[in-house]
């Protein structure tokens, strides 16, 4: 929790292992005899976030009836969590580049990306999706904030225009991209 709490006000550059050990009562020693370094604690810190942002994913998601409504209470849930402060710098900012590439797929496809596809793969069989790649669908987590202006355009091509509800909530998870 300390750490987190750091990486979150500072940003992982400015996060210091002297004022994280100094204020944990431990050693830097023993914080490197655990993690390593810096890198490896933050590791530790993202995985940590990314498993409860999974968790909350599919409790919100499993709270609607509906499968689209699943998905869309999805969806929400992770803009919902991701941007929440103390979540945001470290799994939106930081995250992405500080660890590789590897590490940071393999932390969201078991987490909130394996929600995602199991969702996407319910709605294909259900027939409420066109027939798509659901990995390619399921790749919006994986675009870079500089990117996201493309959503607009890939949304478009995923689903039925008849399958497209005037949901609020829809309308104002892509409003934000």
């Amino acid at each position: 929790a300390i750490a987190r709490k750091h990486f979150s006000l500072k940003g992982y550059a400015e996060a210091s292992l002297e004022e994280i050990v100094d204020e944990l009562g431990m050693t830097r020693g023993a914080l490197y005899h655990h993690f390593g370094n810096k890198k490896t604690l933050f590791t530790a810190v993202l995985a940590q976030i990314q498993s409860e942002l999974g968790s909350y994913v599919e409790k919100s998601a499993m709270e609607a009836h509906d499968s689209w409504d699943q998905l869309v209470e999805g969806c929400v849930a992770f803009v919902r969590f991701a941007t929440l402060t103390e979540n945001k710098r470290i799994l939106l900012l930081d995250g992405p580049n500080v660890v590789e590439w590897k590490e940071w797929r393999s932390q969201d496809e078991a987490n909130s990306f394996f929600h995602l596809r199991e969702q996407l793969n319910i709605l294909s069989k259900e027939g409420r999706l066109i027939s798509i790649d659901l990995d390619m669908a399921a790749i919006f987590p994986y675009i870079k904030p500089v990117d996201i202006i493309n959503i607009r355009k890939i949304r478009k091509n995923l689903f039925y225009g008849s399958f497209i509800r005037q949901d609020r909530k829809l309308n104002g998870f892509f409003s934000v991209c």
